[in-house]
């Protein structure tokens, strides 16, 4: 059922995702929704892969669009108003940072932080440094995730009051509507710094 409570709060939370997601990735996702048929799912943003290699920025990108819905609930309802729909977004962002840091690939230093354990092959991780910096960094990303929605706040809001209003809209329907509301899409895509081009 469509009540108007769960709707607000999805277009909210849907909105910071999705504006997020447009500035980090320079392009807006395929679909926002704030309706589902899934009784689990009350909204939704269908993006694309970044690239289909992972680097810390590329990461911490991603991480920074998952906070983003509910960095946009506590700017819009304030930080005691915030629902528990973030739960698996969250969930999902710190599973990415600690998968990060566990890899030695791309930790701080130049190490996997791992040993052998009873010869198993199993591995033994330093649970402190680890939750050290995936603390930080889940900070750093929410940080960027706040930043971004309140840089663009014209956007975001223009943004809810579309979803408010629309329900669901694909990519080109999405870029009338906010053209339509007086946002300058190409400047808003292009509003942060695009991600390395190796090849170039």
């Amino acid at each position: 059922k469509r009540n108007p409570q769960t709707l607000a709060i999805t277009a909210v939370h849907e909105a910071g995702h999705a504006l997020v997601y447009a500035i980090l990735q320079g392009k807006l996702p395929k679909k926002v929704s704030i309706t589902s048929s899934d009784a689990y799912t009350l909204g939704f943003v269908e993006g694309e892969r970044m690239t289909d290699y992972a680097s810390y920025d590329s990461i911490l990108r991603d991480v920074a669009i998952r906070l983003a819905g509910k960095k946009a609930e506590q700017l819009v309802f304030g930080a005691d108003s915030i629902t528990t729909g973030s739960e698996h977004d969250t969930q999902v962002a710190t599973r990415k940072l600690l998968d990060l840091a566990r890899s030695g690939t791309l930790f701080f230093q130049d190490l996997a932080l791992e040993s052998k354990y009873k010869g198993e092959g199993d591995l033994l991780f330093d649970t402190d440094l680890e939750k050290e910096w995936v603390s930080v960094h889940m900070e750093k990303a929410g940080n960027l995730a706040l930043v971004l929605l309140e840089t663009q706040n014209l956007a975001f809001r223009a943004l809810i009051r579309i979803l408010g209003e629309r329900l669901s809209l694909d990519a080109p329907a999405l870029e009338t509507a906010l053209t339509a509301a007086g946002i300058d899409v190409a400047a808003l895509l292009h509003s942060h710094p695009a991600a390395v081009d190796y090849h170039k």
